[in-house]
């Protein structure tokens, strides 16, 4: 019997006292479940598009792949000495979010 959840049981109309101090104990170990969490209904899920004008909204986002429109890739071609070509080194920079800057650059 599932005694955490509201109004299944009443301790007061249980005459053994063993039982209803178990299931007291039981309740105040895990507490008691309410009949209903939320009163108003979810809201409906939003698109990407919408979701990341949210984010840019707010201004922190939340990870590196959903600002990949503002990666830029730069590559320098190395050559030696002997006019070979090695293979080049690329760059990808990144905007550093202003919000969490100070957290990378540290605190005076």
């Amino acid at each position: 019997m599932y005694y955490s959840y509201e109004n299944v049981v009443h301790t007061d109309s249980i005459d053994d006292s063993i039982t209803r101090e178990a299931i007291d104990g039981m309740i105040q170990n895990f507490g008691r479940i309410p009949c209903q969490l939320f009163t108003e209904p979810h809201p409906q899920r939003q698109t990407s598009e919408q979701a990341a004008f949210q984010i840019d909204i707010q201004g922190c986002p939340l990870n590196i792949f959903q600002n990949l429109r503002h990666i830029k890739v730069y590559f320098v071609e190395i050559i030696s000495t002997n006019d070979e070509v090695l293979n080049p080194i690329i760059f990808i920079s990144i905007p550093k979010n202003q919000i969490r800057s100070f957290i990378q650059q540290g605190t005076p």
